[in-house]
């Protein structure tokens, strides 16, 4: 019989990889990689961020992030700005597009992952994340 322990992170990690692969390809129906996503879901209409803020937001290094700005940028979706308190810093903002793609990629992923859990009954999903969380603690 195998252990448990064993089993528990097997399965886990089946899971989680299992979901991952359908996040990343319903972001890539919608024309975003998930580290794409990741730094357009992190701006948010206003004044912007600079690419450290994004990339500690998003847990990228600060290497990545400007390619990933690049891309969005090429969109059409963010420009960068010079800081108004600091001239040498340079800001990540949404243009007006970029605010209405935000938005709508945003509300069809969200909708993509209610989908994804919606045959699962509400009381299960409360036990799951109980659980999660003690498996949390113990692994931190």
């Amino acid at each position: 019989m195998e252990d448990i322990s064993l089993a528990c992170h097997r399965n886990f990690m089946h899971l989680s990889w299992k979901i991952m692969h359908r996040s990343r390809k319903n972001l890539a129906e919608l024309g975003l990689a998930w580290n794409q996503y990741s730094v357009l879901r992190s701006l948010e209409q206003g004044e912007g961020m600079t690419p450290s803020q994004i990339s500690s937001k998003c847990l990228k290094e600060n290497s990545n992030v400007t390619a990933l700005v690049d891309f969005l940028q090429e969109k059409g979706w963010v420009a960068r700005v010079h800081d108004a308190h600091d001239r040498r810093s340079i800001r990540v903002v949404l243009t007006d597009e970029g605010v209405i793609m935000r938005e709508q990629i945003i509300q069809n992923h969200h909708q993509f992952i209610k989908e994804l859990y919606e045959g699962i009954d509400i009381k299960d999903m409360e036990v799951f994340l109980k659980m999660l969380k003690k498996f949390e603690k113990q692994i931190m």
